[in-house]
């Protein structure tokens, strides 16, 4: 049983190491091509279309939700 608790932890370690690398990366991304005049303000429009982009399906479904209710 203790092994699988070890294999465990080590996924998670691997899976947060890799998220928080393509955070890393995506916002270097930004950072490169956002406007210097603009600053954070644009930083900040392009992550969350960033992360709108990789949750599009979850946001589908809560925008559809919100049309639905009547």
């Amino acid at each position: 049983m203790l092994w699988c608790a070890c294999n465990t932890t080590r996924l998670v370690l691997v899976v947060q190491v890799t998220l928080y690398s393509m955070f890393v990366a995506i916002m270097a991304f930004n950072a490169k091509i956002s406007d210097p005049r603009i600053g954070g303000s644009y930083m900040t429009l392009l992550n969350t279309v960033a992360n709108l982009g990789g949750r599009k399906i979850a946001c589908l479904s809560y925008i559809n939700v919100l049309n639905s209710v009547k």
